[in-house]
C-alpha cells in the first residue's frame, strides 16, 4: 500500500485533464459573443446555445459522483488492508 502510494497518480491526473478536455469542446461548440463564434453555428442566445451551456452541468455532476466513488473505494479498500494488518 505504502509502495502504491509514493508513485504519482497518473490514472488520477488523466482522469482530470480529460474532465477539463470535455469542459473546453463545450465551450467551443457553445461559442458566445461575436469574438468567439460556435465551431458548429450556434448563435448565442439560442436554444442550442443554452442546451449546450447547460450540458456542462450533467457532464461534471457525472464525472462528479463516480469520481467520489471511485476515491470512496479506494479509502474503504485502504481501511480494510489497515485493518486486515493490525489484527
Amino acid at each position: 500500500m505504502l509502495k502504491e502510494e509514493s508513485r504519482t497518480p497518473w490514472g488520477k491526473f488523466v482522469r482530470a485533464i480529460l474532465i477539463l478536455l470535455g469542459l473546453i469542446l463545450i465551450y467551443i461548440f457553445k461559442g458566445g459573443s461575436s469574438d468567439s463564434k460556435s465551431i458548429i453555428g450556434v448563435e448565442c442566445g439560442s436554444v442550442a446555445y443554452w442546451l449546450i451551456l447547460c450540458a456542462s452541468i450533467p457532464y461534471l455532476g457525472s464525472f462528479t459522483y463516480f469520481y467520489a466513488m471511485y476515491l470512496i473505494k479506494g479509502e474503504r479498500r485502504k481501511m480494510k488492508r489497515t485493518f486486515l494488518t493490525r489484527a
